[in-house]
């Protein structure tokens, strides 16, 4: 049995986001599919959160990780734990300043950008028709797109200009909530337009291409095509 048990749904920002650190680490662990809510939906092809689990979770939110038999919830708690037990590579820069700028940009996309469109656009595309069989509420849609996305999207693409990574000269925790994030952007068909967005749009690009995202996003895809036959 491996020493870190993670739970939570693939698909998810934030387990993936979590995912994405371990991958970086090198940190072998198991993924234990789960979704944050007791009974799931029909066709939902993951289990509920059992009883038994609710109270390593007290929010009932994913992911929620057993990490050298400690539990701990929360994808940002998870990774700054993770990082004081391995630190090589860190996920967080050294510098003070850089700090503060990576943890800034993981609240940016977790606190706001989620909320705003994963909540709103990923929702009802993806979500609304596949666990409540009813289409898209477009008008929710639009609105997302008309007025949150242009500050987002444009405030990330002003922020990265023609670096490669939104803090420092490496990969930080900032890269690994935007790749996880805009993953779910690209399946709900609100990848950055390039034209628009380009700086934007090219980083994420270089982001999904790292080994270790390209790796995961692989796994992810054959398991959902798996789900859906």
């Amino acid at each position: 049995m491996s020493d870190i048990l993670l739970h939570g749904a693939s698909g998810s920002p934030f387990v993936r986001k979590v995912q994405i650190v371990l991958a970086e680490k090198g940190l072998a662990y198991e993924h234990v599919p789960t979704v944050p809510v007791a009974n799931p939906l029909p066709g939902l092809p993951f289990p509920g959160m059992t009883p038994e689990l609710r109270p390593n979770s007290p929010l009932g939110k994913i992911p929620f990780a057993r990490i050298g038999g400690r539990w701990l919830a929360d994808s940002s708690v998870i990774i700054a734990y993770l990082d004081r037990l391995h630190p090589s590579p860190p996920i967080y820069p050294s510098d003070p300043w850089d700090h503060a700028r990576a943890l800034w940009f993981e609240e940016f996309i977790d606190g706001g950008a989620y909320p705003k469109l994963f909540s709103t656009i990923f929702f009802e595309r993806v979500l609304a028709p596949m666990l409540f069989n009813r289409p898209a509420n477009q008008a929710v849609v639009d609105k997302a797109i008309a007025e949150d996305m242009p500050v987002i999207y444009g405030y990330l693409d002003k922020e990265i200009g023609s670096r490669s990574f939104l803090v420092g000269d490496r990969f930080t925790i900032a890269d690994a909530t935007a790749a996880s994030f805009f993953r779910n952007m690209q399946h709900a068909d609100a990848a950055p337009d390039p034209k628009r967005w380009p700086n934007l749009a090219r980083y994420i690009g270089q982001q999904h291409a790292r080994p270790t995202i390209a790796r995961l996003i692989e796994q992810e895809t054959r398991a959902m095509a798996a789900a859906e036959t």
